[in-house]
């Protein structure tokens, strides 16, 4: 019995020594799986709570939003407003993909050491939004600020209706002839009747976004706070709509708009940028904003492949929402000519 025993016992303790390792494709199989599972519970939650987000962007476009924009426009556009029916976000939410979940341990000179909780994920907006803002009468306001601009005009104006006038009209038309052909407007008194509008839609967006529980604690609501930021600018683009589509959809117009959305998203959103949203008040918003910098980076261009230049040129690297330029050199530039000009230290 006590032979069978221990003999039973060492061939299992031997089974177990002798089972084959963990493969790599099956590790890399079940990081795969908690990363969908991550990104799965993230979808769902934006996807149940689109429409009241939709709901709520709207509120602030129309409550706070446009009358500040009233306020600020000339007086012939006061009358600027949102399209109520084309101003929401659509019905397709954010779309989060390979999330990663990671400890942090921060240093500060109030705090110490404290730890917080780094949220990654991959970031994607692929819309049916539609945000349009409309000019009521804006061809009326237009011909008026025309006439009183033109001596000859406004006498004749002032005499009879502009619509029995044909040399006025003609005259108008003739300043005004591309901006009314460029509407598909068939006459001038359509114009004058025209309501301008300007918007945006199918808005997409891609990055990789941080989502940040700032300073864990033993007390509700376990987080001194969140901060929200891209490493890097993601990638915008968008579908401009309107009766001035055709022009405004211009490559040079339109690449012109992305680069103001991709600004103002910078100037919030990019590192050093972030928000922050501290949910006690013993929090240092300043130090959760800025916090201190865990070193200094030196970039050096090493080499540059396929590239031959005689001229003036300088070096250009863009770190989060900065952009950084080396002093500018005259000469030739080649695959192997690099000084101290091509080194960059980034705080």
């Amino acid at each position: 019995m006590c032979i069978g025993f221990f003999c039973g016992l060492s061939t299992g303790l031997c089974c177990r020594r002798r089972r084959a390792p963990v493969k790599e494709d099956e590790t890399r199989e079940a990081s795969k799986v908690r990363l969908d599972q991550g990104s799965a519970f993230l979808n769902d939650v934006f996807s149940s709570m689109w429409p009241q987000i939709s709901g709520l962007v709207s509120q602030i476009l129309r409550d706070e939003i446009e009358p500040s924009l009233q306020a600020v426009v000339p007086p012939g556009l006061s009358s600027i407003r949102f399209n109520e029916e084309k101003c929401h976000l659509g019905q397709t939410p954010l779309h989060f993909s390979r999330v990663k979940v990671r400890d942090d341990e921060r240093h500060s000179a109030e705090l110490g050491a404290f730890k917080c909780i780094r949220v990654v994920s991959d970031l994607v907006l692929d819309s049916d939004s539609e945000i349009e803002l409309v000019v009521e009468r804006l061809g009326a306001k237009m011909m008026d600020w025309f006439v009183k601009g033109n001596t000859a005009l406004s006498a004749t104006a002032s005499r009879a209706n502009l619509d029995e006038i044909p040399h006025l009209q003609g005259s108008l038309t003739s300043h005004l002839g591309h901006l009314v052909s460029s509407l598909r407007i068939p006459d001038l008194s359509g114009m004058l009747d025209m309501d301008l509008k300007i918007g945006v839609s199918h808005v997409k967006l891609r990055g990789r976004i941080v989502i940040e529980l700032y300073h864990l604690v033993p007390k509700s609501p376990l987080v001194s706070g969140m901060r929200i930021y891209f490493a890097n600018l993601p990638a915008v683009d968008l579908t401009m709509t309107g009766n001035l589509s055709n022009m405004l959809n211009a490559d040079y117009v339109k690449n012109k708009v992305v680069d103001v959305v991709r600004s103002n998203i910078a100037s919030h959103l990019i590192l050093p940028q972030r928000i922050c949203m501290p949910f006690s008040d013993d929090v240092d918003i300043i130090r959760m904003r800025t916090p201190r910098p865990e070193g200094m980076l030196r970039v050096a261009v090493l080499k540059l492949q396929g590239v031959t230049y005689q001229g003036h040129w300088y070096l250009e690297f863009s770190c989060g929402q900065d952009v950084f330029s080396s002093s500018t050199q005259q000469g030739q530039l080649q695959d192997d000519k690099f000084t101290d000009a091509s080194i960059l230290d980034l705080t």
